[in-house]
């Protein structure tokens, strides 16, 4: 018995030790994930680890019968379209729809079809969408054609779906099915930690692979236009990605404003109704919303009530909206949570001043604003208050680097030449222009060349301008002397940090 003990205490004493060291081998992370600013997949311990790159390619496949379980439909290789089925007439006063059966087809979660319609004329007045149903997962799912005849379908779950299609013309009425899969190809160049050759548009993922085949798998990076260098008071420049495709660069100043909510700014508001629906509409003219109809209805008193739609705004907690109806409200402006209807306020939420309406967001989210009102024409202007208005253009500020003086808000447009616009963040020069106190030559930096101007002013050597002396005066006694000296070079020197 005892040495039965001991064999099965050294068995669990080995099985410890392999757990020990197994645990030591998976004693690695990921420290930085790579980035279009900086492509690199940083790993740690880094020298235990291989890498190799991946450019993610999107493959299109026609959908054909060798690649479907099921087929009531006929697959035409030429034409690489499929002619539906015909079964199970319904009777209309005016017409006869026939069911088309398609095929069976084996999809992978959120995996997408798009389906052409050569016809659009030939689908059921009554039901004109194409069916997507996965019985096993009892998932019933219809795809809505636009005015082109195309519809796209998102499996919601991996199975087998049966497609079929409501038609008026069976014999006319074609179909071409695609969809897209992923294929990652290794970069056989691209064997480092970061990626050094790259395309627009393309995107990229790296695995990092230890001794014992154990890996890290980066975040994919789509390598787009992007600014990578955003201005400061201190250095006042931009950089971006892609320089050479760059067709014009433009320095603005800005102003504080109230800038008028267009439809890119806000989605308009939607009603479906039973008929057709109905859309909330900006008037780019006039500058105004017209809201859409959403019901009207007669309260106790016997008055007409309406609601209306008006539009959807994503806003930052703080920020300020302000609508301004054309008529007296006689009503309220309610506000929801876009991911949650249920959640409103009314008056509570609101400032009203001479008939203009403000709200402030009480949170960053998505927010959805409707109307209820005894007034039935009426139309809103709707602002958002202090908002950063790009103004004029500066001239002669047309490099990458911002070289005004004049103390004010300032911005840079990068124009790429295929038309695609980027705007940096807004840079605030102080009052003695694009440098800090301290920053006496005013080159953007506090360093030994401020500290030695100052010297020599103290000492007679080289007189400061006027703009310098208000730079140079560290401490803001109102004299530039030795005091200053010690503070910029303490300053420079990371020992003290001026202002």
């Amino acid at each position: 018995m005892k040495r039965l003990l001991s064999v099965f205490l050294a068995a669990i004493i080995a099985v410890s030790c392999i757990s020990f060291v197994s645990a030591e081998e998976f004693d690695f992370d990921i420290i930085k994930q790579p980035t279009v600013a900086d492509p690199t997949f940083e790993v740690t311990p880094e020298d235990k680890f291989t890498f190799q790159w991946y450019e993610v390619q999107s493959v299109t496949h026609i959908i054909d019968d060798t690649m479907t379980d099921y087929c009531d439909g006929v697959y035409d290789p030429e034409t690489q379209l499929w002619i539906g089925s015909p079964s199970k007439p319904n009777e209309y006063d005016d017409f006869t729809e026939y069911t088309l059966d398609l095929f069976e087809l084996h999809l992978e979660k959120d995996q997408c079809v798009k389906i052409t319609l050569t016809n659009p004329n030939a689908v059921s007045p009554v039901d004109p969408d194409i069916r997507f149903v996965d019985y096993q997962n009892d998932c019933f799912n219809v795809a809505e054609y636009d005015e082109n005849g195309v519809a796209f379908f998102t499996a919601e779950a991996s199975g087998l779906y049966t497609i079929y299609q409501y038609a008026l013309y069976p014999e006319t009425t074609e179909f071409r099915f695609e969809f897209s899969e992923e294929q990652s190809e290794p970069l056989p160049n691209e064997t480092q930690k970061t990626l050094s050759s790259f395309e627009l548009g393309n995107t990229y993922y790296v695995i990092a692979t230890d001794a014992n085949g154990n890996t890290l798998v980066s975040d994919r990076l789509l390598m787009e236009y992007a600014i990578t260098k955003q201005p400061t008071p201190d250095n006042p420049s931009v950089k971006v990605t892609f320089e050479d495709d760059i067709a014009s660069c433009q320095w603005h100043s800005t102003v504080i404003g109230d800038r008028i909510v267009t439809d890119i700014m806000a989605t308009p508001g939607y009603y479906e109704g039973e008929s057709e629906g109905e859309r909330a509409i900006f008037d780019e003219e006039s500058g105004s919303w017209i809201p859409s109809l959403y019901a009207k209805s007669t309260d106790g008193g016997g008055k007409i009530y309406y609601e209306y739609d008006l539009f959807e705004i994503s806003l930052k907690e703080g920020e300020t909206i302000l609508i301004i109806p054309s008529a007296e409200l006689r009503g309220d402006i309610i506000y929801t949570f876009s991911d949650n209807m249920n959640s409103l306020d009314t008056k509570n939420a609101w400032t009203v001043e001479d008939g203009a309406h403000y709200f402030t967001a009480p949170q960053t989210d998505s927010y959805y604003f409707y109307l209820q009102t005894y007034v039935e024409d009426i139309t809103f202007r709707a602002y958002l208050c202090g908002d950063e208005i790009i103004g004029d253009a500066v001239e002669n500020e047309t490099s990458n680097k911002l070289s005004a003086k004049e103390a004010g808000d300032y911005v840079c447009i990068i124009t790429y030449k295929d038309g695609t616009q980027l705007i940096s963040d807004v840079v605030t020069l102080a009052e003695s222009g694009n440098s800090t106190l301290g920053d006496v030559n005013s080159d953007g930096a506090i360093n030994q060349y401020d500290y030695i101007l100052v010297k020599r002013h103290y000492f007679g050597t080289r007189y400061l301008t006027d703009d310098e002396l208000a730079r140079a005066d560290a401490n803001k006694d109102g004299a530039v002397n030795q005091y200053d000296y010690i503070l910029i070079k303490r300053h420079y020197f990371g020992t003290y940090v001026i202002g």
